[in-house]
Order: C-alpha cells, then sequence, then structure tokens
C-alpha cells in the first residue's frame, strides 16, 4: 500500500473506500480525530472524510446492502459476508431511491453531503495483514467466511435466485479468466523452468562428455605405458637369456680348453697312439676300459679329470718297469705272467 494513500475497509475486504488525496497514511491515527463525529439522527458514529478519485471499490456486490435512513436523509451501506455491519453512511445522498439489493455499484460511489467511515472499519497496514490470511482469495480479492457449511446443492451449478443470476454470471466469467490467467502464468513458468533445465542439461551433458574424454585419454596413456613396458622386459629378457648363453659357451670352451692343454706325457711320444685315439674321440671316449658316446662324454671327462690323469700316469710307469725288468731276466718271464696274461701284481702286461 502506498504510504500516502489512505484506504478504508471492511474486515473482509470486501468493500474499499478511497479517501481523497488531502488524508496520508502517515500520522493518520492521530490525525482522524479531528474528522471524528456523532450523530443522533439517525444514530452513527464514525469519521467524516471526502473521497478520492478511486472512490468505493467493491469485490462482490452481492454480498453489499445498502439501507434508506429516515426519509432519504441518509444511505447506510453494510457488508453480508464479515461481522463489520455498517461500512460507511452517506448523507443526503443524490439518489434516496436507488436498489438495496444486490447493491448497484453507481449508488456506492454517489456524491452527498458528507460521507462517515464507521468505527468497525480498518485502514493502512491492517488491511495489508488481512490479504496475508490463509483464507484469503486472491482470485475473488475477499477474505472468505469459513464458518459456514458447505453442501452439494449449494454448488454454483445448482438452483441459481433471480437476483443473483447476474452476478454468478459475473463471477462465474471472473472464474474462467482468472484460471486461464493462472494457466498461462504456469505455462509461463514452466517454460521458463524447461529453458533453465536445458541449459543445466547442456552443462551437464557437456561436462560429461569432458569428463569422459579425459578418462579415456588417460586409458590410452595408460595402455600405452602398459605395453612399453612389456616391450622393454621381454627385450631385456631376450638379452639376458643370450648373454647367458654365450658366458656358458665361454665357460665350456675354457673347460675344454684346459683338457687339451693337460695330457698325459706317454701320449706325447706316441704320434701314432695319439692319432689312433683323436680318431676315435669323435664317437666313443675309453673311460675305466668302457666306451661311452661321445654326446655323454663331457660331463664324465670333466668329473673324473683328475682320476684320469693319475691312473694313466700311473699305469704308464708300471708298464716301463715290467718291460725293463722282462728285458733284464728274459729267462724268468714265466715267473711274472701267468695263464691269463696279467702280471702277478694284477696289472694288464702291457707286452702281449
Amino acid at each position: 500500500m502506498s504510504t500516502g494513500h489512505v484506504i478504508y475497509a471492511c474486515n473482509c475486504l470486501n468493500i474499499k473506500l478511497h479517501l481523497a488525496n488531502k488524508y496520508i497514511l502517515q500520522g493518520h491515527e492521530m490525525a482522524r480525530k479531528e474528522y471524528f463525529v456523532r450523530l443522533n439522527t439517525p444514530p452513527i458514529e464514525g469519521w467524516k472524510f471526502e473521497l478520492g478519485m478511486g472512490g468505493v471499490v467493491t469485490e462482490c456486490n452481492a454480498l453489499v446492502r445498502t439501507k434508506i435512513v429516515g426519509h432519504g436523509d441518509a444511505m447506510t451501506v453494510s457488508c453480508l459476508n464479515c461481522a463489520t455491519g455498517e461500512v460507511y453512511t452517506i448523507l443526503k445522498p443524490d439518489d434516496p431511491n436507488c436498489q438495496s439489493y444486490p447493491a448497484d455499484p453507481q449508488a456506492l460511489s454517489q456524491h452527498g453531503e458528507a460521507l462517515i467511515v464507521h468505527t468497525g472499519t480498518v485502514f493502512g497496514p491492517a488491511v495489508d495483514t488481512l490479504k496475508k490470511k490463509s483464507n484469503y482469495s486472491k482470485v475473488f480479492n475477499i477474505v472468505l467466511s469459513s464458518d459456514l457449511p458447505f453442501t452439494e446443492d449449494d454448488k454454483p451449478e445448482g438452483h441459481i435466485p433471480s437476483e443473483l443470476y447476474r452476478h454468478h454470471k459475473t463471477f462465474a466469467q471472473k472464474l474462467e479468466t482468472s484460471l486461464e490467467l493462472q494457466k498461462q502464468d504456469t505455462e509461463a513458468r514452466i517454460e521458463k523452468f524447461k529453458r533453465e533445465q536445458y541449459n543445466i542439461l547442456s552443462q551437464t551433458t557437456n561436462k560429461a562428455k569432458y569428463e569422459w574424454n579425459v578418462l579415456w585419454q588417460r586409458m590410452n596413456e595408460a595402455s600405452k605405458t602398459v605395453n612399453e613396458e612389456d616391450r622393454l622386459e621381454r627385450r631385456k629378457s631376450r638379452l639376458d637369456d643370450s648373454n647367458s648363453h654365450a658366458s656358458d659357451n665361454s665357460f665350456w670352451k675354457k673347460i675344454n680348453e684346459g683338457e687339451a692343454a693337460v695330457k698325459p706325457a706317454g701320449q706325447e711320444g706316441d704320434s701314432s697312439l695319439s692319432k689312433s685315439q683323436d680318431t676315435k674321440s669323435t664317437s666313443h671316449v675309453r673311460f675305466a676300459d668302457k666306451e661311452i658316446p661321445a654326446q655323454h662324454s663331457s660331463s664324465f671327462r670333466r668329473s673324473t679329470f683328475v682320476l684320469d690323469e693319475n691312473r694313466i700316469t700311473s699305469s704308464v710307469k708300471k708298464s716301463s718297469n715290467l718291460s725293463n725288468t722282462i728285458e733284464m731276466h728274459p729267462d724268468k718271464q714265466d715267473i711274472w705272467e701267468d695263464a691269463s696274461g696279467k702280471d702277478r701284481t694284477g696289472h694288464i702286461f702291457q707286452g702281449k
């Protein structure tokens, strides 16, 4: 409500009085005391004001009643929707013979000698307070009566009294207009909400796509890293195997070179025997009077190398000593031999 505009109303806001601009809202509670009057004929108490350009506004004329007091000296206007009763009185109205019920809207704002607002009315902040009540109708701009029982017979589609037919049609049209406005307003809010939601959806969609691109790029990078590490690991493994094989070959080469370098002294002087043994070594190796295939000989040679060398050296020495003895005593050769061709020491007689 405007701070400079004074409006009086009944307690359901069905009837509202717009006062002239000379009355201001600020300090009106104290200022109106000078306008208070009390009449004996007719018996009225209230504040004597002048109406402004807004005049009298009624929300439902079917709930307003006018009454002529005396011999037409005054017309009192009452609200039938609330407990205010008489709202205001017009002294010496221009048209005292106007329709009393339902009230004629033109008659409600007619001019007269004076207008007196009754004491049961409200103004200023009290009007705004009534609009905040739960039973205030924003469609019809009136505080609804909540103490009346409602039945199916009281529906607007039921029986319509003749004096209310015009009002019924007016309020039905007002209802349809209000519902259409509500529909349009709701659709406008829905469209606005849809645009907002589509904008949000677009933002969340773009964000989700960006997150997917980032995640996919990370997956690709991880795959490349793992594959590269695996490739390098396989390459390193192959290099390690190659180096290990080369090291083994080098080791056994050194072993074989060592075996060739360490030979019995008796074999070096006998070239024919050495050549014969070299020829046989390709297929067999003699070890402890047994022939072993060449592919299995290397392990035996390694493990018995020192043993073979000592035995061969010892055998050669004993054979040489026995030969010298026989040459010195040929007449006693039978002493040194037995029927099996072995000497009495058990060694093979190399002379045969």
